[in-house]
């Protein structure tokens, strides 16, 4: 058993979100500008910056995937060395299918021909090499989402949208595993509903520690005897067994949409996940069941996307709303109060955007969360703009006695499912436990009813990847935070 010492000094924030928090950033040369595109942010170089990738259509030049890399401060510069295949209605995802500490991509879409779907490992430089002989379906239109579906501790993915054989388009949702070393098997007979113009999400819903999901989109159904075929936009759950078995939830209350992002978080502060589709959202009873909160009003729109994420550092999650109302672009944001009840800023900076992405993360290093926003603008222009989070916030202190230096974790290196951790109680009542990355992204969190004295906790970390991380107490009056490693 090891003692961990204090990490840093802890402080709680108040933060004033309006229309200033997020300035444009331009970059120089300036991000291509796409539409039917896809972005996403993931550290390629191992230099603990968020990277981006972008793919879509550019008009004169066709269709695109460029990588940027970050020197830490927001700056990018195209990675020019990098020949991924140039796609447009294109998803992807950032994952280490190999097991080898760096971030590997999926790439799928379309360039007017061909529908594809490619694979690249990276040598943790931010040097990719293409996988050959995959055997993923090729798709337009479609969505990627890796997650550890069978508890082995290696990343497995789901595919879905429209693929092309010849004149024949057929929609599909393609459930695939991992051998942990990057090599991809189909799973046959998966419960999925083949669907395009589609999005996907893995969650817990239901608190058994295991990835359910939740699939939208435009579904075909054949001809039968009593009926013709049809198209059907559909938002099914399917609950997993822990071993990747999947079954679909019967009678839930989710609206189907085709071209609507999807996204779980907790946004009522009660410790489930909540979702929201489109712009409707649903809360979680905790147990899986999901009911449409008529409380919430968020603009809907067509052809659009959201992110629902912490914009303003005041531990609840936000919305950033962008699409079409009729004939014109619009936006809007949505700050939470903490129990999902939302208010509509009267003013953004963002320009409205339609047939795009939207993807976040801190580029800068100031702990908060900045954007890129990639799709056609109000003047019918293809762009891809950087939003810099400039949160003004003030340090108070919250009267948290710190404990720190009183917790110790052991085995510290964990190779295990549990971590343990020990920490004296002061009084009878419950103690909250969570769970961060190094770069303060809260992981997971449980509470625990304890009675004074010394107390032992077991905190799961089975399905956290080699790293660093956070552990954090509180328990209302005394607050410490402690770092181990998972191996």
């Amino acid at each position: 058993m090891r003692r961990i010492t204090l990490l840093f000094t802890l402080s709680v924030y108040t933060t004033i979100l309006g229309a200033q928090t997020f300035v444009e950033k331009p970059q120089s040369p300036p991000f291509t500008g796409v539409y039917a595109s896809s972005t996403v942010f993931a550290d390629v170089d191992g230099d603990t910056d968020k990277d981006v990738l972008i793919s879509g259509y550019k008009t004169g030049i066709g269709s695109i995937s460029k990588l940027y890399t970050n020197d830490g401060s927001g700056r990018f510069a195209e990675k020019l060395d990098t020949k991924f295949i140039g796609v447009f209605y294109s998803s992807i995802a950032f994952a280490d299918i190999d097991g080898d500490g760096d971030m590997d991509v999926l790439i799928t879409g379309e360039d007017l021909v061909n529908h594809y779907a490619k694979l690249y490992t990276n040598d943790g430089l931010g040097k990719f090499t293409e996988v050959m002989g995959t055997p993923f379906v090729g798709v337009s239109e479609g969505s990627i989402a890796f997650t550890d579906i069978d508890s082995d501790k290696d990343e497995d993915v789901l595919i879905t949208g429209q693929s092309k054989s010849g004149i024949y388009i057929t929609s599909n949702s393609k459930l695939y595993t991992n051998d942990g070393k990057g090599k991809f098997t189909e799973v046959m007979g998966s419960p999925f509903i083949a669907v395009d113009r589609s999005s996907i999400a893995f969650a817990d819903v239901d608190g058994d520690a295991d990835p359910d999901v939740l699939i939208t989109g435009n579904a075909f159904f054949p001809a039968t005897a009593t009926s013709t075929f049809r198209f059907v936009d559909t938002a099914i759950l399917y609950t997993n067994d822990g071993k990747g078995i999947f079954k679909e939830v019967m009678g839930t209350s989710f609206i189907g949409y085709t071209k609507s992002d999807v996204a779980f978080a907790d946004v009522d502060g009660d410790k489930d996940l909540d979702v929201l589709i489109k712009g409707v959202l649903y809360t979680n009873d905790g147990k899986g069941k999901f009911t449409i909160d008529l409380a919430t009003s968020i603009q809907s729109i067509n052809n659009g996307f959201f992110a629902l994420r912490d914009f303003d550092n005041d531990n609840d999650p936000d919305i950033y709303i962008s699409g079409r109302v009729g004939s014109k672009n619009s936006s809007g944001f949505y700050v939470n109060d903490g129990k999902g009840r939302f208010t509509k800023a009267s003013v953004t900076p963002f320009e409205p955007i339609y047939n795009g992405s939207i993807a976040f993360a801190d580029v800068d290093g100031d702990k908060d969360e900045d954007i890129v926003i990639a799709g056609i603008n109000s003047k019918d222009a293809e762009v891809s703009q950087l939003y810099i989070n400039n949160n003004v916030t003030t340090s108070m202190d919250d009267g948290l006695v710190d404990v720190s230096k009183d917790i110790t974790l052991h085995p510290n290196p964990t190779i295990g499912k549990n971590l343990i951790v020990n920490y004296n109680a002061s009084e009878i009542g419950n103690l909250i436990l969570k769970v961060y990355d190094v770069n303060g992204k809260l992981l997971s969190q449980q509470i625990q009813f304890v009675g004074q004295g010394l107390q032992t906790i077991a905190v799961d970390v089975d399905r956290l990847s080699i790293g660093s991380y956070l552990v954090e107490l509180n328990d209302g009056k005394r607050r410490g935070i402690a770092k181990f490693i998972v191996k």
